[in-house]
């Protein structure tokens, strides 16, 4: 996901109809690859989109 992909535009959306967004946390490795680069966009702009990040599907259930 590069920063101007279109899950970036669908979280955008959530974000306008008020809907919970999570992403989970890269690992190291994934970190380096051109296809998580949105994701870290998002990580550092977690704030501004609201995002919850978590590490696992439990955090998920425990969250909504």
């Amino acid at each position: 996901m590069t920063t101007s992909s279109g899950t970036l535009h669908t979280i955008r959306f959530a974000k306008q109809q008020r809907k919970p967004i999570f992403i989970f946390m890269p690992t190291e490795e994934q970190r380096k690859l051109e296809q998580y680069e949105g994701i870290q966009y998002l990580i550092k702009k977690k704030d501004q989109y609201n995002l919850q990040i978590i590490d696992d599907y439990q955090s998920i259930r425990n969250n909504l």
